[in-house]
């Protein structure tokens, strides 16, 4: 393909440019498929529920994030008034 100085054959630069639209192919089609089995178990009452789920989880991590935050910067401001001691 190459010859050691960066530059590419056209004819080899078009040849992999069709391998590589042919290896997307499959690709596409997998996860096509695996996106409509989520979608369709999303259309159920227990995909609701996972749903759900999610953002309860999401909501919560987001604020374990901040409590921590919070506790670090009271700790910090308390080292702060207790270093001249």
């Amino acid at each position: 393909m190459s010859s050691g100085g960066g530059h590419v054959k056209p004819e080899d630069r078009g040849a992999y440019l069709a391998a590589k639209r042919e290896a997307k192919k499959p690709v596409s089609k997998a996860k096509s498929d695996r996106y409509k089995v989520v979608y369709d178990m999303l259309d159920t009452r227990e995909g609701e529920r996972a749903v759900c789920r999610l953002v309860r989880a999401c909501h919560r991590s987001t604020l374990e994030k901040r409590m921590k935050r919070e506790r670090m910067e009271h700790t910090k401001s308390l080292r702060e008034l207790m270093a001249p001691f």
